[in-house]
């Protein structure tokens, strides 16, 4: 049961996030995509400093 759980979650949200995507702009998909890079380095860098 946890294994139909964990794998049709990511499935379910895929599909969810494709309708979302789809209806975005290109220059807001663009905004949200250098967003997204710039926390998760962030993110990481932060991991490696303190550490």
């Amino acid at each position: 049961m946890r294994g139909l759980i964990t794998g049709s979650s990511p499935m379910a949200g895929t599909i969810l996030a494709k309708r979302v995507v789809v209806k975005l702009p290109v220059e807001r998909f663009r905004v949200l995509m250098d967003g997204l890079l710039l926390v998760s380095g962030a993110a990481m860098l932060w991991a490696a400093a303190t550490q």
